[in-house]
């Protein structure tokens, strides 16, 4: 796996890359980010990847994350959203524990904002690095923390 700034160099070797870009949104929140995909240095789309990828005997559950994380860019800073929430945005019903593990896993939390997934209640839920640094991240970002739940929940909820 190789991580990419959005610069145009083309990467060679066995590897794929993710390529993030920021660009001003429109949308409340200020500026949004794009993950891309790139294999060998070619620039491919999403379906075009995981036709290569299921092709190759790639795993299904790689391609489910991929999906979670490129969706949760989505969700701007000093905005939250829930495992349930995020899930249904995927296609995926009924599938909070699953978000759980993907969030659990993810590789890139510096770049993919996992922090700002909670729970359905406004509990701010767990984070692979502790509950302490989640609610350092989350009050960071604006988001009002009382014992462990969100203040104005609804308020900071992103819609997908």
């Amino acid at each position: 796996i190789c991580i990419g700034n959005g610069s145009s160099k083309t990467r060679t070797g066995t590897c794929w890359q993710f390529s993030v870009f920021s660009h001003n949104s429109k949308k409340p929140g200020g500026n949004s980010s794009i993950i891309g995909l790139e294999w060998y240095g070619e620039k491919q789309t999403e379906n075009s990847w995981n036709d290569r990828w299921n092709r190759s005997g790639g795993n299904q559950a790689l391609t489910l994350s991929i999906k979670v994380y490129k969706k949760l860019l989505q969700v701007p800073e000093g905005k939250i959203t829930t495992y349930g929430d995020l899930a249904r945005a995927v296609g995926v019903t009924n599938g909070q524990r699953a978000i759980g593990s993907i969030m659990k896993k993810n590789p890139f939390p510096a770049i993919v904002p996992c922090h700002r997934v909670v729970q359905s209640n406004g509990e701010i839920g767990g984070y692979a690095y502790g509950k302490k640094v989640k609610l350092h991240m989350l009050s960071k970002e604006g988001i009002k923390i009382q014992n462990g739940k969100i203040i104005d929940f609804n308020k900071k909820k992103f819609s997908f």
